[in-house]
């Protein structure tokens, strides 16, 4: 039976524009229209885009500015959105709403989004194009069928069946019967809401009013074919849904077409999931795009801390110069001013009263504070530029200790304070500056005599210490404490805890930051312990003798020459400190109790040649990381051959801060100078 021609649809209908800009709606609708060949009509407000059916127009392309909220839509046929800048979670929401598609103009172009507007226009699937398959290609049902639709054998029940029990869509359409259906599987029902009885052995013309519709069912494909269709629900849920459609012939004896086979798949739940993945891989690649933009503004902060770094050591250096000079202007003056008062006192320029007398003894007491304080700032400047040379040399130990308790007696006796010496020691002698030495002791037990309550005692207790190698000074005293939190604030220079205008100590905040500086220079370490009203213990610890450097610097190995030996690297042990001394005095316990190779090197040569060697194990200096940063720490931290490195940070300092900041960097432990030998056992182990 000859089928009667399908109803032309309106052309001017076949695509919808609303709500676009002037210049945007323009160039799209020009594009469909003359490159594509298809009609399209603008409206330019939302309320007036008539309520077109399916069958009147197929795809309609909504304008959703950034900021327009996203309304479900109920539109039959191809909802497209479009807009600029379509957030991945935007995009998401619009597929969400029920909208087909959503395409972001900054993205695609003009040219990209007619032919996608095209491709739904004509119910294909831009990406899976109609084809016909390839000779070679296995396709089922590919060629000409010999089946007559009256055969019949015992596995005709089975088979029905079985085509009933699919969860895709299966209809047969018979073209010599004004395209009645003969096959409509519970599927099918489920999908156009129309039972077996309403729509077998009727004209599919009679089941749907749209001849597009119609068009799906009844083309006929040229062997096998494949599409994708959106079709017009009844359902409550959603207004269309998307199928994937593969037909094929059946052929009488004769090879004329009699019958059109045709399998419908819901593929709706798949299409939106798929966009939400797209939206979500968007979202990610954003997300990625973000962190990796914000890792470069790390790393522009870092770079920029590193150089406000560098001016601050340039600033902190061009201080210390400034302090070195104008003391040094300063002391000149003042000491022809000690010198005048001091003949004046004497009488060498005649007899003095009793007020005269009075007034130059204060001026000359005042002067001597001042010219204490001048020679402090020039000593901590002389520190801090690297000037300041210490001259060792064989030291009794007695003869420094009992002259630093006899220069503040007559202060401790003010505030009936005892100086008590304790020596619990054989030893004679040490091997130390004993003018620097004095200081350290002098500034120590000044500090604990003026901090003392009155009726107590200060002790200066001098023990040996086998297992550092070392002698331990302690300065005991019963007075005011300190609180552990304030022990990093009683080292830094010209600080001191109470900076009130009417504080009750005098002094310049430098007595125990010069202690600290000189105890460095020595290799030591300084130890506080200390509670509020009870009082505080400070223990200085210096190593008894001097490294020896025999003219075998020049000779030792450097880190490059040991990258190069497979051997070495196996027990290699990093020493990382800029204070020579202490270094040297760390190689030489390393050699002296281990087989182990210690190289003594600087960061920059660590992160050169931190990819060749693992150390068994690194102690670092914690002063380094002030001048060096921390950046070649994590570079090392990060590499696999490194996760079985040990790392120490010592100090010169025992502060709390110091073990946080040592934790935090990832060491295994944090010691005071000088390093013990149960210590060295315990990492090398």
């Amino acid at each position: 039976m000859t089928l009667s021609p399908r109803p032309e649809l309106p052309r001017t209908q076949r695509v919808e524009l609303i709500a676009f800009p002037d210049k945007v709606g323009d160039a799209l609708r020009r594009e469909i229209t003359n490159t594509h060949g298809c009609d399209c009509l603008r409206f330019r407000e939302v309320n007036l885009a008539p309520d077109i059916l399916l069958g009147d127009s197929l795809v309609r392309c909504t304008w959703l500015p950034t900021q327009f909220p996203i309304l479900g839509t109920d539109f039959a046929g191809a909802h497209v959105a479009f807009g600029r800048d379509l957030s991945a979670v935007r995009i998401a929401e619009i597929i969400a709403a029920g909208y087909t598609a959503a395409i972001d103009l900054r993205k695609t172009s003009v040219e990209e989004a007619a032919l996608i507007v095209v491709a739904y226009s004509r119910q294909t699937d831009p990406r899976q194009p109609s084809r016909k398959p390839s000779s070679n290609e296995t396709v089922p049902n590919a060629h000409p069928s010999f089946i007559k639709l009256g055969d019949s054998d015992s596995g005709t029940e089975f088979l029905a069946a079985a085509v009933e029990m699919l969860d895709i869509g299966v209809y047969v359409l018979e073209l010599q019967t004004d395209g009645r259906i003969t096959v409509w599987n519970s599927e099918m029902e489920r999908l156009f809401l129309r039972n077996k009885q309403e729509v077998l052995g009727k004209p599919i013309a009679k089941l749907f009013d749209d001849p597009l519709v119609q068009d799906v069912f009844r083309e006929m494909p040229n062997g096998f074919n494949r599409n994708r269709a959106i079709f017009p629900s009844k359902g409550i849920t959603r207004s269309n849904f998307i199928a994937d459609i593969s037909k094929t012939q059946l052929l009488d004896s004769d090879g004329i077409p009699i019958a059109v086979v045709g399998i419908i798949q819901d593929v709706t739940n798949r299409i939106h999931s798929e966009n939400r993945l797209i939206a979500a891989f968007n979202e990610l690649e954003s997300s990625k795009e973000k962190l990796e933009q914000s890792n470069i503004e790390i790393r522009k902060g870092i770079e920029k801390a590193k150089k406000l770094a560098v001016v601050a050591q340039s600033s902190n250096k061009a201080k210390s110069y400034f302090l070195s000079n104008i003391s040094h202007e300063l002391r000149t003056p003042l000491n022809s001013i000690v010198s005048l008062t001091h003949a004046l006192l004497e009488g060498t320029f005649g007899d003095l009263n009793a007020k005269q007398h009075e007034h130059l003894e204060i001026v000359t007491d005042s002067s001597k504070h001042l010219q204490s304080l001048i020679n402090d700032i020039l000593d901590l400047s002389k520190i801090e530029l690297g000037k300041m040379n210490l001259k060792f040399a064989q030291t009794s130990v007695e003869d420094v200790a009992r002259s630093s308790i006899r220069m503040i007696e007559q202060e401790a006796s003010l505030k009936n304070v005892s100086c008590i010496l304790e020596i619990d020691t054989e030893r004679d002698s040490l091997e130390v500056d004993a003018k620097r030495l004095r200081q350290i002791l002098l500034n120590l037990l000044v500090n604990a005599v003026k901090f003392a309550k009155p009726n107590t005692d200060v002790t200066l207790r001098i023990q040996e210490d086998p297992d550092m190698q070392a002698l331990a000074f302690h300065i005991i005293d019963h007075g005011i404490g300190i609180n552990e939190s304030d022990f990093a604030k009683i080292f830094s220079p010209f600080t001191q805890l109470d900076d009130s205008l009417s504080r009750q100590y005098e002094g310049t905040g430098l007595g125990l930051a010069i202690a600290s500086k000189f105890v460095e220079l020595h290799g030591g370490g300084l130890r506080v312990h200390s509670q509020p009203d009870i009082g505080s213990t400070f223990t200085v610890t210096l190593p008894l003798q001097q490294p020896r450097d025999d003219g075998e610097s020049a000779e030792r190995a450097s880190l490059a020459e040991i990258a190069s030996d497979p051997k070495a690297v196996q027990n290699l042990l990093l020493i990382v400190d800029e204070n020579e001394l202490s270094a040297l005095r760390i190689e030489e316990q390393i050699k002296q109790f281990t087989d182990f190779t210690p190289i003594i090197a600087l960061p920059n040569e660590i992160s050169a040649y931190h990819d060749q060697v693992a150390p068994r194990s690194i102690i670092v200096d914690l002063n380094i990381i002030a001048s060096h940063g921390t950046d070649w720490i994590a570079s090392a931290q990060k590499l696999p051959a490194w996760k079985r490195t040990k790392w120490v940070a010592i100090g010169s300092l025992d502060l709390p801060d110091n073990h946080t900041a040592a934790r935090r960097l990832g060491f295994d432990t944090c010691s005071c100078k000088p390093i013990s030998r149960s210590l060295l056992s315990q990492i090398l182990r």
